[in-house]
Order: structure tokens, then sequence, then C-alpha cells
């Protein structure tokens, strides 16, 4: 089949770097509603999740009823709007990044802490925004230090072998500077 070293080495990269895009590229589910009605009494909860992270509307007093709401949500964000039809407070928990609300008693678009609780009037167009960062398939991290691990095991061959060859110079230049940047990466990656 493969007759050279070179490219057999090349083909495995090539191989271990498809499966390793293909595992980071996930598909993105969008979902988009037109309007519809909901209706929750005080002491009830809206929630709404994306694997592990989720954000949740607890209704503490009044009603949320409303014949105006929309939903769009894909894996990195998602909106939910509503008119609110009667007076209520809401609690919002949330774990994702970041959510914001406006429209509340006509106040513009703000950040919120999770567990902070807003009221809002009859007649209020509401819209809470939320954002989740994706985190990538293995931590940055790390793959740093496996690098620089990698790297510092390297850079000494590399320069036994370019020593052998009577090529000092490149030898010692070369392996010195493979070994400092490895050594670099894994104490970056040991440090956090």
């Amino acid at each position: 089949m493969l007759k050279h070293v070179k490219t057999k080495i090349l083909t495995v990269l090539l191989i271990f770097f498809l499966i390793l895009l293909a595992f980071t590229l996930k598909t993105q589910a969008n979902v988009s509603s037109t309007t519809f009605t909901s209706y929750f009494p005080s002491n009830s909860a809206l929630a709404f999740q994306h694997e592990n992270r989720f954000v949740t509307l607890n209704i503490i007093s009044g009603t949320l009823n409303s014949s105006e709401c929309t939903l769009k949500f894909d894996s990195g964000t998602g909106q939910y709007t509503f008119k609110a039809n009667e007076t209520l407070t809401l609690k919002i928990d949330y774990n994702v990044s970041n959510v914001q609300v406006s429209g509340d008693q006509n106040n513009n678009n703000r950040n919120i802490q999770s567990g902070d609780t807003i009221t809002i009037d009859t007649g209020n167009n509401v819209y809470i925004n939320w954002n989740i960062l994706l985190e990538p398939l293995l931590p940055m991290m790390f793959i740093i230090g496996m690098v620089g691990l990698f790297a510092m095991i390297a850079g000494p061959l590399y320069g036994a072998k370019q020593l052998k060859k009577g090529e000092y110079y490149e030898g010692f230049r070369t392996s010195l500077v493979v070994t400092v940047v490895g050594f670099a990466f894994f104490i970056a990656w040991l440090a956090l």
C-alpha cells in the first residue's frame, strides 16, 4: 500500500485531524416559533434547557399570561419574548453565560444575575435573551500541554540526530528553541 514512511505519517495525521474535525463540528439545531400562547400561574416555572445549561423563569406572583409569545434558540443563544396580559413578578435562575432582559417596566436591555427578580407590568413587551459560550471538544490548555511535552522530548532527540551528522550549530539551536518552547507550553498547562 503505502511504501514511504512520510506518506504513512501524513496519512495518519490527516485521518486524526479529520476525526477531530468531525467531533468538533456539531450540528446546529435552530428552533424558531411563530406566535403562541403561554399561561403559567403563580408558583410555576418555565425552563429552557440545552444539554446541561438552563434558564428558568419562576413565577413568584401574578400569572405569565400572554397570547403573543415567541421563542427562538439554537445551540449558542436563545430569546423568549412575550407581551404581558397581567402584572407579574419573575425570578430568573440560570447557569448559562449571560442573560439580558428588556421591556420589564419599560427598562432598557440590561444584564441580570441568576436569582434576580423582575417585575413586569400589564402591556409590557418583555425580551429575555441568553447566550451560551460553546466549549471546544478538548480543553485547549490540555492540548497545549501535550504539544509542550512532545516538544520537550522531540527537541533533544532532533538535536542528537543533528549532532551525529556533524551539524552542531543547527542541532544545538533547533534543539534549544524547541525544548524551551515545549517547556513553556508544559508549564503553562500545569499553571492553569
